[in-house]
């Protein structure tokens, strides 16, 4: 059996590498496509000793520059902790576009790596990696000007670097697969993020991220930039 900081620092060195693949892969081909996007949103979470958590979020998203309403939703979860360092959740969202709305179910989780301890305090590392990947199944969700069912896996690998009691910044990026009758099993979003974590107190935080994105499920291919900011609170 691998010895446990050997095993570390070799999931250290792939996480890593994967992260450098992922945001080598966010590229801007044809850079006279692409728009500005704003995505703002409050998620409240309830933590039950004995049952499962439960949080709610909305959020809006603009495109075209910040001048047009492309969505918005609700979107409730249920997680479930099976170690401190693994997290399930399972959830709905319903969106509301301009001509129609979507609905989705996801099954989702989210594996937290200390790489290297000895922050601020005994809870924090200088440096943690976690791991999400989910499945997530939408119904009436537009693809190449249809309306059809689609079936995605997503995976989303941050960094994680705190600075000071407060502030956390961040790097993140991630790769969408999408598939239905429509479109055939392939990438359909990449993205790359850069945010700022900020722990106003233990159970309120201000996230705010620049988003690239690129879109490969439309042609030409669409690229985004996105300013993300999300209130959390619990």
């Amino acid at each position: 059996m691998m010895p446990r900081s050997i095993g570390k620092r070799v999931g250290l060195v792939l996480s890593l590498a994967l992260l450098a693949l992922l945001s080598v892969q966010v590229r801007a081909e044809n850079t006279s496509d692409y728009d500005w996007g704003l995505w703002a949103g409050t998620r409240f979470r309830f933590d039950r000793p004995d049952a499962l958590d439960l949080s709610g979020e909305y959020q809006v998203r603009l495109d075209d520059d910040f001048r047009s309403l492309k969505s918005h939703f609700l979107e409730a979860l249920a997680f479930g902790r099976p170690s401190n360092k693994l997290e399930l959740a399972g959830g709905y969202r319903f969106t509301v576009r301009q001509d129609w709305n979507e609905h989705r179910f996801a099954a989702l989780a989210w594996w937290n790596m200390t790489v290297l301890k000895g922050c601020f305090d005994s809870d924090r590392p200088k440096l943690a990696l976690t791991h999400h990947a989910g499945y997530q199944r939408d119904f009436n969700v537009s693809f190449n000007d249809k309306l059809i069912q689609s079936n995605s896996l997503r995976y989303l690998l941050t960094a994680h670097v705190p600075v000071s009691r407060k502030l956390e910044p961040f790097v993140r990026a991630g790769v969408l697969v999408t598939w239905n009758e429509e479109y055939s099993f392939d990438i359909d979003r990449l993205r790359f993020i850069v945010g700022l974590n900020i722990l106003r107190a233990p159970n309120d935080h201000l996230i705010v991220q620049y988003m690239f994105e690129e879109n490969r499920s439309v042609e030409p291919e669409k690229h985004s930039h996105v300013i993300w900011i999300r209130y959390l609170a619990r």
